[in-house]
């Protein structure tokens, strides 16, 4: 290795697969137990090749919009060389790549679920609310020469300023024991929330995986992480801290219930009187009943607007607060596998926040018709009183 250790950070291209694959196959799990750190996908360059550079890709699409379609890997360079890389992807393209197998296992146990095929990706997305956005970290690899270098955790950094997800998940192989990973992942602020099994049961090659978690907050920089922080230290921890947790986050939740359930009471109020204001007008035979009607339409209009905003906002937060509870009881799970939470029995498309999404649709449609119809009304009205005026004047 140079004496230098300065390195940048850009997006992989095709000619870096060569290198990846060299890097991720320095890192493979040699099967002798005494590794400090160890990939064990095993992935190929043609994988590498289709799912990063395959259907149209164009160096020239921003970041962002790329993840929406495909996995993206970036590398640590020194020198021209690359010496590390990142592979993550999105939950647009989870979803779309793997899609929720309708038929789960029948052997599922608290805590630790079993798919044969896309484990990780299934497992995330049952923790989440409907199409709640995440971001998973898939593999991260440096090579042996330029470890104890911060370019792992330079890469991680580096992802979490160019995307913004409320939730960002890494998998981590339990079973091998990969401690100096565990470790490195609880240092930036990501904890273990469950398990799934890679592999046919009872194979010989059958792995037990970790999905650790954390929120998509900024990075806390050089944190102590004790050597039995995983699983000793972290029970304790998880104790007090997360049903803390889980009473907050549950409290939150009920809370922002109610405030839309109020939002949607003070708003249909609202709008009832105003539609008794529209009809007690379209009687009323005085000079400025008309323009009185035209203001009652703005202010009617206007309170729906924002009972939209407010509403979506609303919402918006409630999913938030589930979430966070989902991922607090999945955690307590993870360490307490007979806990039984509230938030693993309510449905991820709930039928409150599927009524509370069309409302705003329905009231919108329900007043512009009482507008239509006061202001056809009036229109008539004032018809009527121009033809009256018309024929007066064209009497003898």
């Amino acid at each position: 290795m140079s004496a230098s250790t300065e390195f940048t950070i850009r997006r992989a291209v095709n000619a870096d697969i060569d290198r990846i694959v060299e890097i991720a196959e320095a890192n493979r799990y040699d099967g002798s137990g005494t590794q400090d750190s160890f990939l064990v996908s095993d992935f190929t360059a043609d994988h590498y090749s289709e799912t990063l550079f395959s259907d149209g890709y164009d160096q020239s699409t921003p970041d962002s919009v790329l993840l929406e379609k495909r996995p993206l890997a970036y590398v640590a360079e020194h020198e021209d060389q690359v010496v590390g890389f990142v592979y993550i992807y999105s939950s647009k393209y989870s979803r779309k790549t793997f899609p929720e197998q309708p038929d789960l296992p029948k052997n599922e146990k608290p805590g630790v679920t079993y798919y044969p095929r896309h484990k990780t990706e299934v497992r995330i997305d049952r923790l989440l609310a409907e199409k709640t956005d995440f971001l998973v970290i898939k593999q991260i690899g440096v090579h042996p020469d330029w470890k104890k270098n911060r370019i792992a955790s330079s890469l991680y950094q580096h992802v979490f300023s160019q995307f913004f997800a409320p939730h960002i998940f890494a998998a981590i192989v339990e079973r091998p024991i990969n401690k100096v990973s565990q470790k490195f992942h609880a240092s930036l602020g990501f904890t273990p929330v469950s398990r799934s099994i890679s592999g046919e049961l009872g194979a010989p090659d059958v792995k037990l995986n970790q999905i650790w978690y954390r929120p998509g907050l900024p990075i806390v920089q050089n944190v102590h992480v004790p050597d039995n922080h995983v699983f000793e230290g972290n029970k304790s921890v998880s104790g007090e801290t997360l049903t803390e947790s889980i009473h907050h986050s549950r409290t939150l939740y009920l809370h922002e219930d109610s405030l839309n359930w109020i939002k949607l009471n003070v708003t249909i109020t609202i709008l009832f009187a105003l539609m008794a204001a529209l009809y007690l007008l379209t009687q009323n035979q005085e000079r400025f009943a008309g323009l009185a009607v035209l203001f009652v339409v703005g202010i009617g209009s206007f309170v729906l607007f924002l009972f939209r905003a407010t509403l979506k906002s609303g919402i918006d937060f409630m999913r938030s607060h589930k979430d966070n509870l989902r991922i607090a009881e999945s955690r307590m799970l993870f360490h307490e596998p007979l806990f039984q939470g509230s938030i693993r029995h309510v449905p991820k498309r709930a039928l409150t926040i599927a009524i509370m999404n069309h409302l705003p649709k329905v009231a919108l449609i329900t007043w512009t018709i009482a507008c239509v119809l006061a202001l056809l009304v009036e229109f008539a009205h004032w018809a009527c009183i121009a033809w009256n005026w018309v024929a007066q004047l064209q009497l003898p």
